[in-house]
């Protein structure tokens, strides 16, 4: 197993503790909460004027790095890994990622939200959230270099018995 395989399990296994960590600050009127993947997923979390209602698609983010650290597992007993359990690794990561990336862009273009009753929400990104963000990302880039030196080593065994074809 490669050192990218290897910071494949890492990664995924970060991803999974910063979904318990705090992803948001939300503060409104003077009172702030710190909310985290979990809370966002399955909601409940309120304040006296903040009530998160959850969003199931935020498991996703939980799921694709358990799954992936499955088949790291998977592949680390094997003692080999094959270009499908990166190719699915990448795109488990993909799908992990979204949710994330969805909460930054509300937080962006939101920044200050008004309510009907003049209440702003002023929501920051948190610690967790990045952890999951850059969790993700090198999961991708690791899978990325782990599927070049397969299919480098796909050339050469092919080239290695091709040569061995011409000398017989």
């Amino acid at each position: 197993m490669t050192k990218a395989g290897k910071l494949t399990g890492i990664f995924a296994a970060l991803a999974v503790i910063g979904f318990f960590l705090p992803w948001i600050l939300v503060s409104c009127a003077g009172t702030e909460q710190k909310l985290t993947g979990f809370q966002l997923a399955a909601g409940g979390a309120t304040t006296p004027l903040i009530n998160i209602k959850g969003t199931p698609l935020i498991y996703i983010s939980l799921i694709a790095p358990i799954l992936i650290y499955l088949i790291f597992l998977h592949n680390y007993l094997r003692k080999k890994i094959s270009l499908w359990a990166i190719f699915i690794q990448s795109v488990l990561a993909g799908l992990g990622i979204s949710p994330v990336i969805g909460i930054l862009r509300e937080i962006i273009l939101q920044e200050i939200q008004t309510k009907p009753d003049s209440i702003i929400l002023r929501p920051k990104p948190q610690y967790g959230l990045w952890i999951v963000l850059v969790s993700f990302g090198s999961i991708i880039l690791s899978c990325a270099f782990d599927s070049q030196k397969q299919y480098k080593k796909m050339l050469l065994k092919a080239s290695t018995s091709n040569s061995n074809d011409y000398d017989s």
